[in-house]
């Protein structure tokens, strides 16, 4: 029985010793906590506001492909505005369709000028 209280203060010892290690605060790491400050809680008005990112495509559009060539010079309607039938959308330069046509009005003279000469030639 005298071997067990030799022994006692020596498992005493381990025993704080272990105990004392356990109690070591944990070291920081990373940043600091962020500063705040305490409000006591109040009754007001709640202005409920939400954020969102997304794409939105229409159930309805059209697709416009005008029946004359040309340049766009100005479009007069904006994105999603309601356009009712037969108002104008954009307008195209029409100098480069005014010039086909006026070649193609001289192309038709020119053949009437050469019908002409050739009934001429057979009389």
């Amino acid at each position: 029985m005298a071997s067990q209280f030799k022994l006692l203060p020596f498992i005493l010892f381990i025993a704080v010793v272990f105990c004392s290690a356990c109690n070591e605060a944990p070291k920081q790491m990373g940043m600091p906590p962020a500063v705040v400050s305490i409000e006591p809680v109040r009754v007001g008005p709640f202005k409920e506001k939400s954020d969102y990112l997304g794409n939105v495509t229409s159930r309805t559009s059209i697709p416009l492909s005008p029946n004359v060539e040309g340049h766009i010079t100005s479009i007069e309607v904006t994105a999603g505005q309601t356009v009712p039938a037969g108002a104008r959308i954009m307008r195209i330069d029409s100098r480069m369709q005014a010039a086909q046509t006026d070649a193609i009005g001289s192309a038709a003279d020119s053949v009437r000028s050469d019908l002409s000469n050739a009934e001429a030639t057979l009389r």
